[in-house]
């Protein structure tokens, strides 16, 4: 199957012994499976030292690419098998190979947020050069962000190796922080953020909540939320607006908890809009004023939304405030059609 070899199915899963038994009987080490990966680099990614030693011991191309055009130092990288970057860098390995759209070993350790593997490259060599990348940026052009090395550190969500980057000379300028805290895999990469580009932290924040709270990466707005960086209230106010429409009750929570205020209460007739109930318990969990639950109300009667309208009510939602014959009559039959369904 995909070219696949009994030795190279050996050399997978890293039996050594098995390899050496095949290799004796006549198995080609050299033979590669339909996306043109070797016994290297199957080996690699196991992290089979032994394997890997026998392997280079019988002279395989530490240069030749496999899946989306990687060598066997792109899998020891993204892998963090830090052991075998060094046997394969001692042979030679390009340690600024490009893979498919460019990607380098650094990169892909970055990205699966490898610590270890990110400072044993840059003691190595490794170069975070990406200037011209970051002057396309400011220049609001459009750039690929799976080549910035502080954004793919913030994606594998080691602060570790973020810090290690960027004192090994990776650019923390403002488009770069930005998308780096809209990445942002934890708590942890976003107080390494401030930590390392403090003059720009605050500007890259405000523009980070949307995208934070749309996406439901509630550790990192979390994090955001409590460095107590001074933040726009009309900012804080979408991101609150855009957690209730896209159903993300924990960054609903964390918003309203670090104090945020729903003043246009946008944010609730989302959540009702779009028969959020979820995001609904936390705004009434935290107290409505009664002139915006019959506001609600009216909206969730209109729209027949009989689950919403009974929260509501049971929340002290005035129904003679909106057309209590109708709101009771649709709960009513709410409450019967479940009866009916558990029967």
């Amino acid at each position: 199957m995909n070219g696949f070899t009994p030795m190279m199915t050996a050399a997978s899963h890293g039996h050594a012994h098995l390899v050496r038994l095949l290799m004796e009987k006549g198995a080609d080490p050299h033979h590669i499976d339909s996306e043109h990966n070797s016994a290297l680099h199957l080996a690699t990614i196991n992290g089979s030292r032994e394997v890997v030693q026998l392997l280079l011991e019988k002279g395989l191309d530490v240069q030749a690419k496999g899946t989306h055009g990687r060598t066997a130092l792109h899998d020891a990288a993204g892998f963090g098998h830090v052991e075998l970057i060094d046997m394969l860098l001692a042979k030679e390995s390009d340690i600024s190979a490009l893979a498919d759209n460019e990607i380098t070993p650094l990169l892909l350790a970055a990205k699966a947020g490898h610590a270890n593997a990110v400072e044993i490259l840059l003691a190595r060599g490794a170069s975070v050069q990406e200037q011209g990348l970051i002057e396309r940026m400011a220049g609001g052009c459009d750039v690929d962000e799976e080549k910035i090395h502080l954004v793919q550190a913030a994606k594998g969500g080691s602060a570790r190796a973020l810090k290690a980057l960027f004192f090994g000379g990776a650019t923390a300028q403002p488009p770069v922080t930005r998308m780096a805290l809209k990445r942002a895999l934890n708590a942890e990469v976003v107080w390494a953020l401030m930590d390392i580009d403090p003059d720009n932290f605050r500007s890259a924040a405000e523009d980070a909540l949307l995208a934070l709270a749309t996406d439901g990466n509630t550790p990192a707005l979390t994090a955001v939320l409590a460095t107590r960086v001074e933040l726009s209230k009309e900012r804080l106010a979408s991101a609150l607006k855009a957690a209730a429409k896209h159903n993300r009750a924990d960054c609903v929570a964390a918003l309203l908890d670090a104090g945020v205020a729903d003043e246009k209460h946008e944010g609730l007739l989302e959540a009702v809009k779009n028969r959020h109930t979820t995001c609904l318990a936390e705004f009434l969990r935290r107290g409505i004023p009664d002139d915006q639950k019959v506001k609600a109300l009216t909206v969730a009667r209109e729209t027949s939304q009989v689950e919403v309208m009974r929260m509501l009510v049971e929340s002290g939602a005035n129904p003679f405030a909106v057309d209590s014959k109708d709101v009771w009559g649709l709960i009513r039959r709410f409450q019967e059609q479940k009866m009916l369904a558990i029967a």
